[in-house]
């Protein structure tokens, strides 16, 4: 084998004499030819210095819903972004700690623009409708764990420990949300809580920016009219979230109720902004059953139901 010597002159092989010259990462496979013998393969990985400081890390998938006949960790994914105004050459940069993945040479990902890498090619299609850029090897935790991104050369580009436990965004931990960076170019500390937000779309905004980092900077339009949405999941076990759209700010109640009428928490009491908004309910102490919730915001009232499985 080549790995240990021997084999023949490949007929594409081609004298060259020159120096070499190399304008992005590679790694170098070389043999000689001695006396007829073949060495074994040496290979080197020669890494150009690259600008990967507006690389960021802007959405993490670690724990997704699963559905009837695929497990949850089969439609992971992560999410990088270069916020920056240059091209960033990825070749043979990679994760080396939570999940395992390195760039072929060549790779380059233009300004503004984003790579996804999924857990399963296939799975990821069927619920996003396009493919991932690649797979990588490993998965994540759904307890929280660190990711690590290295250059080709293996110094540390992104160094990341994310977490499912308050104050991180809980929804993001099985509740169908993933984890979306806060800002649509992000400058703080990833390894904060105040980094984060769960997505705004259920499923996450896998290669684009989430809704829950462009209304907090004012890009997404104000809704139009006051809107009470169905929960989701519906039915649960045992957390569910409801989202409602204001169009002016103001006072706003949200409370459940039982099949009898009776008010059994109020899981909103207070001045609200205009936008979107959304409240979770942890029904791990209630008992399973037919519930009801209802808004009031000024004169806009509506209720819908929901079903907690026990």
């Amino acid at each position: 084998s080549e790995e240990a010597g021997g084999g023949s002159l490949s007929p594409d092989a081609r004298e060259y004499t020159a120096p070499l010259s190399l304008n992005q990462s590679v790694e170098i496979r070389a043999r000689s030819l001695n006396g007829g013998e073949w060495s074994p393969v040496h290979r080197a990985v020669y890494a150009i210095a690259e600008k990967m400081a507006q690389l960021r890390l802007t959405e993490i998938h670690f724990h997704p819903l699963d559905e009837a006949d695929t497990n949850d960790r089969e439609f992971e994914f992560v999410e990088l972004k270069n916020i920056g105004a240059d091209a960033i050459d990825l070749s043979l940069a990679g994760f080396r700690v939570g999940i395992d993945y390195t760039f072929a040479s060549g790779i380059v990902l233009a300004p503004k623009q984003f790579i996804v890498l999924a857990s399963n090619r296939a799975m990821f299609e069927r619920r996003y409708g396009f493919a991932p850029f690649d797979v990588y090897g490993g998965n994540l935790d759904n307890a929280g764990e660190r990711l690590v991104f290295v250059n080709a050369a293996g110094d540390t580009i992104l160094n990341v420990r994310y977490n499912d436990k308050d104050p991180w965004p809980e929804s993001a931990d099985g509740g169908g949300y993933s984890l979306v960076a806060v800002d649509v170019e992000p400058q703080g500390d990833p390894n904060s809580p105040d980094y984060w937000a769960a997505s705004y779309d259920l499923h996450g905004s896998a290669g684009k920016d989430d809704r829950a980092a462009t209304l907090v900077h004012g890009h997404e339009p104000m809704p139009a009219r006051y809107d009470l949405a169905q929960n989701y999941p519906n039915p649960f076990n045992a957390r569910t979230t409801i989202r409602f759209e204001l169009s002016r700010s103001g006072v706003v109640q949200l409370a459940l109720y039982n099949i009898l009428g009776q008010k059994v928490v109020d899981l909103a009491d207070g001045h609200f902004d205009a936008g979107s908004h959304a409240v979770q309910w942890d029904a791990a102490d209630f008992a399973g059953g037919l519930y009801f919730y209802r808004l009031q915001a000024g004169e806009f009232t509506e209720t819908k139901k929901l079903i907690l499985m026990k």
